[in-house]
């Protein structure tokens, strides 16, 4: 079944997503067919669990999260990035329950394959993947700084990262390392999204660029 499954593996993988193209015969194929995990800025730490299993087309991505909004916010970041940096078709499932009482989550699918005539994102798992590059704008960051939520006697650091779009807007902004409060961590993202970035790939590249942000709190 898939819940048990899902449940039953929740190892996570250090992951940058990456569509390859591919290709029959051997032990080029292995390397160069399906999906590619190679880097770890997009997996948001609150993962309970996120897999990616081989297909004739492409890739196949299971995650399960502790709430919805964990699940979609993943999905949609993984999705971005394989049809934005490698042209990959991506056809998401929908957030499911999975499980139930103490081992309950939200569980989904996310299918990429490669585009028409074949794509290549990366022509090795070890290369470095495609990103644009892009930084934060500290002016805005000092005008709207992160509001502590108020949740007497919690500190921490929450890591985010942010996906920035071509127009330099934050679509999407994950935990890639938790503060360890929950509250902190909503905070962090909430901040985040108010925040200005720059893109300083001229001229404008198309793709998703990623800016790792530490957002600290300090004890109210």
């Amino acid at each position: 079944m898939f819940v048990s499954r899902l449940l039953a593996r929740r190892h996570r993988f250090r992951a940058w997503l990456v569509l390859a193209l591919a290709i029959s015969g051997g032990a080029q194929a292995e390397s160069r067919s399906g999906c590619a995990l190679v880097d770890w800025r997009v997996e948001d730490a609150r993962m309970q669990m996120l897999e990616a299993s081989q297909t004739e087309t492409g890739c196949r991505i299971e995650g399960v999260a502790p709430t919805a909004d964990i699940a979609a916010l993943q999905q949609r970041a993984l999705a971005l990035i394989a049809e934005a940096n490698c042209a990959a078709r991506a056809t998401p499932g929908e957030v499911d329950v999975v499980g139930s009482g103490a081992d309950a989550g939200h569980g989904f699918t996310l299918t990429l394959a490669a585009p028409p005539g074949g794509g290549v994102c990366l022509q090795s798992p070890g290369a470095t993947p495609p990103s644009p590059q892009t930084g934060l704008d500290m002016m805005s960051r000092h005008e709207h700084p992160a509001v502590h939520p108020g949740t007497a006697g919690q500190s921490g650091v929450a890591m985010v990262v942010v996906l920035v779009d071509p127009d330099e807007s934050p679509v999407v902004s994950l935990i890639s390392r938790s503060s360890g409060h929950p509250a902190l961590d909503t905070a962090a993202l909430e901040a985040s999204q108010r925040w200005t970035y720059t893109r300083m790939d001229t001229p404008r590249e198309p793709g998703i660029g990623l800016v790792l942000v530490p957002v600290p709190f300090e004890v109210e």
